[in-house]
């Protein structure tokens, strides 16, 4: 909005200028032929600014509603990611909550003794982490998302490479695993916090997780 005030303030200047000479030729100008060049002036001074404000009223309408699906696409594509992050997960710290909620906000202690490294693979979950970059970095668009949710997304994107650097060690009981699987469950509950009401994940802390391993399928 502010941005199409500043391209219509020099069109409502014009028109401005076309009224004031328009009134003055009208109250002030007697001589015909003076008075028929003063009115084609000032017409012309109203006509164009009224063309370049319509363009410019319908060009931003467009703009908006361009940008409003390119919005759509984004945070639905940080969703689906999201969605794998936490699928994947399930592998390595198996769910014991009914909720996405529960299961997001476990203790250190619960997740060092639920943690299982036996057949976990962390490859999935750097293929999220890349996927994540790739819609962050580099993204002409990202200036459409809210600050807050584009920042918790790059938070999870770190954490999962901290975590990949802890699974390295290969040992369930250091407290450095733990923490890094901890980080990552509030970076997520970050990102889920920073969503917008009406947005299609939000109210999510209620979801079952066989939710979003459904639709993660």
């Amino acid at each position: 909005m502010k941005k199409l005030i500043l391209n219509l303030l020099p069109y409502i200047f014009s028109l401005s200028i076309g009224v004031f000479v328009y009134i003055l030729t009208i109250v002030f100008i007697e001589d015909a032929g003076i008075n028929n060049l003063m009115v084609n002036i000032a017409s012309g001074l109203l006509s164009i600014p009224l063309i370049f404000i319509s363009y410019e009223l319908v060009k931003s309408a467009c703009d908006s509603k361009l940008n409003g699906t390119i919005l759509e696409h984004i945070n639905q594509s940080a969703k689906h990611c999201m969605i794998g992050v936490i699928k994947d997960l399930h592998q390595l710290l198996p769910p014991k909550a009914d909720n996405l909620e529960d299961y997001l906000r476990q203790t250190k202690h619960e997740i060092k003794k639920n943690l299982t490294l036996e057949n976990f693979d962390i490859s999935p979950l750097l293929e999220q982490k890349n996927t994540l970059d790739k819609l962050l970095v580099g993204n002409k668009h990202i200036d459409l998302v809210p600050h807050d949710e584009v920042h918790a997304l790059l938070s999870v994107s770190r954490e999962i490479g901290l975590l990949a650097l802890q699974l390295k060690k290969k040992n369930q009981a250091d407290d450095f695993l733990s923490n890094s699987v901890f980080n990552l469950l509030a970076a997520i509950n970050r990102w889920i916090d920073s969503l917008e009401d009406g947005d299609t994940i939000s109210g999510s802390h209620f979801f079952e997780l066989k939710d979003f391993e459904e639709e993660s399928s």
